[in-house]
C-alpha cells in the first residue's frame, strides 16, 4: 500500500506553486512564492477603490481559525504559527483570484 501511495506521489506533489499549508515553504517552490505577493499586488489594483488590502487580509484572519480546522495537524501544519497560516492563506487566495483574472480577462492574453 505505502508503494501506491509513493508512486501516486507525481499526482499530488506541486510541482511550481503550493496552495496551501503541506506543501508551504518547500524550497525548490520558493520563486512562486515571490509570485504570490506580486499577483496579490495585482489583485488589489484590480480591486482599487473598491476595497483596502488590510480589510482582506482582515477578512481571510476573521476565518483562518476555522479553516486550519480543515487541514491535519501534522507537523507541517504545527510549525506555522497563526500569523504566518494567515499570510499564507491571503497570498494564496490572492493568487487564486488574479490567476483566475488574468485567464478570463483578454487585455491579459
Amino acid at each position: 500500500m505505502l508503494s501506491k501511495i509513493e508512486s501516486s506521489k507525481q499526482c499530488y506533489e506541486p510541482l511550481v506553486v503550493s496552495i496551501g499549508p503541506y506543501h508551504h515553504g518547500k524550497e525548490e517552490l520558493q520563486a512562486s512564492e515571490n509570485l504570490k505577493i506580486r499577483f496579490a499586488q495585482q489583485f488589489h489594483d484590480a480591486c482599487v477603490n473598491q476595497v483596502l488590502i488590510k480589510d482582506l487580509y482582515a477578512k481571510v484572519a476573521e476565518v483562518a481559525g476555522d479553516a486550519r480546522k480543515c487541514y491535519v495537524e501534522d507537523s507541517t501544519i504545527k510549525e506555522l504559527d497563526n500569523e504566518s497560516f494567515i499570510r499564507m492563506m491571503f497570498l494564496d487566495g490572492c493568487f487564486i483570484l488574479q490567476y483566475m483574472y488574468i485567464l478570463t480577462d483578454e487585455k491579459w492574453s
